[in-house]
């Protein structure tokens, strides 16, 4: 006999329906996530009729909508994945669109006999979800007894089902919103806003420091995109974010910064691990194959990359400009001894903890240079590295070496009281302009003097613009008059500035840069030195090929 009250009011003792509407209301405002409400609907709803369970069925990949699957249900167990549910109910709701009412489970033709013996349930009801413009899935409900449900329990799970869908549409639209404020639309990293946003949050997170940055651009990419046009381009852009993605470690933060550039946030992570993080971006993009169409290229796109670190740096958005500037040097210098980071590993291995930590001391006051210069930080660096390999090869002791090291660091210090008009003067300086940047290698020793542990340091920087046949500055020196770690510097010095992009000129290629050096061999430089250094640059090149181009 068929039952006159609605199941839901009879196993519950209600008299109105609203009390269940608004429950079901209440419920689904509570959570943010569809799977969370689609787990909890499935709960009420066997609450709600007291039923064996509750299935909801939606299609296991959106391309092929009709191969179906409980993937929620609050039945006692599962459905074996033996058992099909691309026919009976579920598939009969899902493509007619329709609600359905089974009074008795064993003699409707609309069932599934395998999954009805499975559960043992008399009866159902099931109604679509119902989206703006497609079906999510189905709401099955069943139970026990034959005749359980009436029409107004199917109405009530139509309604059920409906507003389920349309709340779990708004929320996918809010997330579809919310990524395209923080997602780049081309590549899917995060984009420039969510980067200024990230880069504040971590700075003032202890877990997250020290925090260091990675700026990374595509060498060639404007070449490429005026060869093969836009589209080319965009696919380019996109490789390059997954092999970005795919490079950093599952908590880094991959960001488009805009064009062909790219941004990487690093939490918890010093920065020799940032460089080598760097290093091994740049290692991936060069020896990629990137397919177009039925072109293939390797080799001819290059990354350059820089890394700055919160500490090193005083703020974040400095430590995100210091390594935009880093990757800009890089790009500038035809010669790069940066991304060889085993170099600068190796050199500070013989540093006591309390010598790095006054290094990067030295590395924060050669940050505020770089406002001043954006040359100066990066080819303080290099120039450091190279006046190290060839100190060594002159087998000089610790001693000499730490100091070579720290000396080339700093050889630029003086700078930071040179106008910075005059630093950065596009065309020829005047006399007095000249005077007063000759003014810097003195001005850097009057910097040192206070600090005990830097004062082996201040002769070297005091006559590393010293001229072997005595026309340098400021005093005149000549041949071995000139200290010897001042005479190394002048050589590592002179190269880096000869294959770096200056405002007044482009750079020399590494052969071009090699013949002036010999050309200058007993005039700028100690004739013995330029040996040693010919050697030092051979030796460099045979162990990486991504120093010279």
């Amino acid at each position: 006999m068929l039952n006159s009250k609605p199941a839901y009011l009879r196993v519950n003792n209600l008299n109105n329906p609203l009390k269940k509407i608004n429950e079901f209301h209440q419920l689904l405002a509570k959570f943010k996530n569809p799977e969370d409400i689609l787990r909890e609907v499935c709960f009420y709803l066997k609450d709600l009729w007291q039923a064996l369970g509750c299935n909801i069925v939606i299609p296991k990949n959106p391309k092929y909508e009709f191969n179906l699957k409980s993937k929620y249900s609050s039945a006692n167990k599962p459905i074996p994945e033996n058992l099909t549910e691309n026919e009976g109910l579920s598939l009969y709701v899902f493509k007619e669109r329709i609600p359905v009412l089974i009074n008795d489970t064993t003699t409707s033709p609309l069932t599934n006999k395998e999954i009805v013996t499975y559960y043992g349930h008399k009866s159902s009801i099931a109604a679509p979800m119902l989206g703006k413009s497609k079906i999510l899935g189905v709401i099955i409900v069943f139970h026990q007894e034959k005749n359980f449900f009436t029409e107004e329990d199917l109405e009530l799970l139509t309604f059920f089902a409906n507003h389920t869908a349309y709340v779990i549409e708004n929320l996918q639209l809010f997330y579809r919103l919310e990524k395209g404020v923080y997602q780049d639309f081309l590549t899917s990293v995060y984009n420039y806003r969510y980067l200024q946003e990230c880069l504040l949050n971590c700075a003032e997170d202890p877990t997250k420091l020290p925090l260091s940055v990675i700026m990374i651009d595509l060498d060639n990419f404007k070449k490429f995109n005026d060869m093969f046009g836009h589209h080319a381009g965009d696919q380019i852009i996109k490789t390059t974010a997954k092999i970005i993605k795919n490079t950093v470690r599952k908590n880094d933060l991959v960001f488009r910064y805009g064009g062909d550039e790219f941004a990487v946030l690093l939490p918890a992570t010093d920065y020799q691990t940032a460089l080598k993080i760097a290093q091994r971006i740049s290692e991936k993009i060069k020896h990629h194959t990137f397919v177009i169409g039925k072109n293939r290229f390797r080799g001819f796109l290059k990354a350059s990359v820089g890394a700055s670190t919160l500490g090193l740096a005083p703020t974040p958005q400095l430590a995100l400009e210091l390594a935009d500037r880093a990757m800009y040097q890089i790009k500038r210098s035809r010669f790069n001894l940066l991304n060889h980071v085993s170099l600068e590993d190796e050199i500070l291995i013989d540093f006591t903890p309390a010598e790095k930590t006054l290094l990067k001391t030295l590395k924060v006051l050669l940050s505020l240079i770089d406002f001043k210069d954006h040359y100066t930080l990066e080819h303080s660096r290099q120039v450091s590295i190279l006046s190290y390999q060839i100190a060594k090869n002159l087998t000089l002791g610790p001693k000499d070496l730490k100091n070579v090291y720290l000396a080339a660091l700093l050889h630029d210090v003086g700078k930071i009281w040179i106008d910075e008009a005059i630093i950065n003067k596009p065309g020829t300086l005047t006399l007095i302009e000249r005077k007063a940047v000759q003014k810097h290698p003195v001005i850097g020793a009057e910097i040192l003097q206070p600090i005990p542990f830097l004062k082996p340091l201040i002769p070297i920087i005091y006559h590393h613009h010293e001229k072997y046949d005595g026309s340098g500055y400021p005093d005149g020196l000549s041949g071995r008059d000139i200290p010897l770690l001042a005479r190394i510097i002048t050589l590592a010095d002179s190269f880096d500035a000869m294959t770096s992009t200056r405002t007044y000129r482009e750079p020399f290629n590494y052969q071009e840069a090699l013949e002036e050096i010999k050309r200058c061999s007993g005039s700028h430089f100690d004739p013995d030195l330029v040996e040693v250094f010919i050697m030092t640059i051979k030796q460099l090149q045979s162990q990486t090929s991504e120093i010279f181009c």
